[in-house]
């Protein structure tokens, strides 16, 4: 039972995700994801949902806004169901910089 719920949250396979771009950063969202995302506003009668899903969107922009401070350009942006995975160019960073990405 674990292996089949751990399959359905972390499929091996590769979903469809919708592709388009801002600012010449790559973002990929699942169609899962959005599914989930819509039937839980939806589903909210108190508005918490939003309120999450901001929380977390602001997260994700202190994250983004660290990295243009580094200098750095982001690539890609990937929203999935359990992960928000950003990608930026020039991976080399140093360790000063990394820490002060991940810490925003």
């Amino acid at each position: 039972m674990m292996e089949i719920l751990k399959n359905l949250i972390f499929p091996k396979f590769s979903l469809p995700l919708m592709k388009f771009s801002v600012f010449d950063t790559s973002i990929f969202v699942s169609y899962p994801a959005v599914a989930f995302f819509a039937v839980a506003v939806l589903a909210d009668s108190s508005g918490k949902i939003i309120l999450c899903l901001l929380a977390s969107a602001l997260h994700e922009a202190g994250h983004i806004a660290s990295i243009i401070m580094c200098k750095k350009k982001v690539a890609k942006v990937a929203v999935k169901l359990c992960d928000i995975s950003i990608v930026y160019d020039n991976m080399t960073m140093s360790f000063h910089k990394e820490l002060f990405v991940e810490s925003c």
